[in-house]
């Protein structure tokens, strides 16, 4: 049988207690916003719905082993925030198969100039991270978006 880690958070009382999924996808917003930082650029606040839409993202790709733009049904970024909900202004995304760590991927990310015209760009102003390690791989999915 096929498993897809999800990110999930375990609440007990009114402590929230996050995954080590979690903390990866944390620290990959938290890297990005240093690297935005040493450009002069506003930090991104995280948003729920373009994390969503990451994870749905990284799941698909997971399940697909691949590294694309496009869903498992054939959707653009554009047409999935679109379904999601999101009132975008501006919208990109980064994807990345294979690097182990948030550091390695952000790093990776800033070596693309594609990669990192999207990371640093000034029209973004909101976040969604996702990963996922399965049998066919890590995957990385970063969503940004403004309103």
């Amino acid at each position: 049988m096929a498993f897809a880690p999800l990110l999930i958070s375990l609440v007990l009382g009114k402590t929230a207690i996050a995954s080590p999924i979690e903390s990866l996808a944390d620290e990959v917003v938290r890297l990005t916003n240093a690297e935005r930082k040493k450009a002069g650029l506003l930090e991104l606040s995280n948003h729920s719905l373009l994390e969503a839409m990451a994870e749905r993202m990284v799941t698909d790709l997971s399940i697909l082993g691949v590294m694309r733009h496009e869903d498992r049904k054939g959707r653009d970024l554009f047409t999935r925030a679109d379904l999601a909900g999101y009132p975008w202004v501006a919208i990109g995304e980064n994807v990345a198969q294979g690097q182990r760590t948030p550091k390695q991927v952000v790093a990776a990310w800033m070596k693309s100039p594609s990669h990192r015209a999207t990371l640093l760009s000034t029209d973004y102003r909101e976040i969604g991270v996702a990963y996922v390690s399965s049998r066919k791989g890590r995957y990385w999915v970063q969503i940004f978006g403004s309103r």
